[in-house]
């Protein structure tokens, strides 16, 4: 395995690991006041996301000197390590770290002063995204920036909320857990929508022709519409079915529901990689 694909593979995978941290953030500030004993295994699960992101994105960014060498002895090299501290993606690193530094610390903090720190840390992450790449420059910067920003907030807080519902439904009553399911429902119903419209003036935005929908890019594009269109049915599914079985407190309810949404957080998960790994290569343009 060569520095490219590594430094892909890195790069995907801490984009999982952010998406976790800041959505599972997001969960503990909407909902934490209806936890009971599940809320120090959310806890936990949020910390424990942000430090792999933690370990994960200085060992991608370190891969970049390895990427321009075309070789791993180019993470020696400290002509190369500096340039790469002069670039964009070392104002990004540093605003990641400084959010999920933020948000692990926010998890020790008073209620008031961590749900603050919380929602903080998640916008620095999600709006790091917005630094670099085609967003970041050019006149339409204005529009596409805060595009990306509410696109990876949304993506964050659906994929992020994922595994804490898992442990509702695990742990809490079973009339308690189906009344947090159906609340995050109702926000998911009304912003989820949100991630296709954001993602869909962005493609217009950055495609330059109909025919860029044949470039590699393009494909990607539609095979990331696609899946997005399978998971709103899987979603409503849960939603209008699953998810208001619950309150019987069946454990065949409890269990068709969590492997549904075992399923979708391992496909958004997916999707999460490929993308990151596949626009490591390919881009727009």
């Amino acid at each position: 395995m060569g520095p490219d694909l590594l430094s892909a593979l890195l790069r995907g995978l801490s984009f999982v690991a952010l998406a976790q941290a800041a959505g599972g953030a997001l969960f503990l500030v909407i909902f934490g006041a209806a936890l009971g004993s599940s809320r120090r295994r959310i806890e936990r699960l949020v910390r424990l996301a942000a430090l792999a992101a933690l370990v994960m994105l200085p060992a991608q960014f370190a891969l970049e000197a390895a990427r321009m060498a075309g070789s791993f002895s180019g993470v020696l090299d400290v002509g190369l390590q500096r340039f790469a501290l002069a670039t964009s993606l070392a104002h990004v690193l540093a605003v990641r770290m400084t959010g999920l530094v933020m948000l692990v610390s926010a998890l020790k903090s008073p209620h008031r002063l961590g749900r603050t720190a919380g929602v903080f840390a998640a916008l620095l992450i999600a709006g790091s995204f917005a630094l670099t790449g085609h967003t970041a420059s050019g006149s339409q910067r204005w529009l596409l920036g805060p595009l990306v920003v509410l696109h990876v907030l949304i993506v964050s807080f659906w994929f992020g909320a994922l595994k804490p519902l898992i442990l509702v439904t695990g742990q809490e009553h079973a009339e308690d857990a189906a009344r947090i399911v159906a609340r995050f429902s109702r926000i998911a119903g009304w912003s989820v929508p949100g991630i296709l419209i954001a993602g869909l003036i962005l493609a217009a935005r950055l495609l330059k022709d109909v025919e860029a929908l044949l470039s590699v890019y393009g494909m990607i594009l539609a095979c990331k519409v696609a899946v997005f269109t399978g998971l709103l049915g899987l979603a409503a599914l849960n939603r209008w079915f699953l998810g208001p079985a619950l309150a019987s407190g069946g454990s065949r309810a409890c269990r068709r529901f969590r492997q549904a949404v075992r399923l979708e957080w391992m496909i958004i998960a997916t999707v999460l990689v490929g993308t990151a790994t596949l626009t490591t290569f390919w881009s727009p343009t």
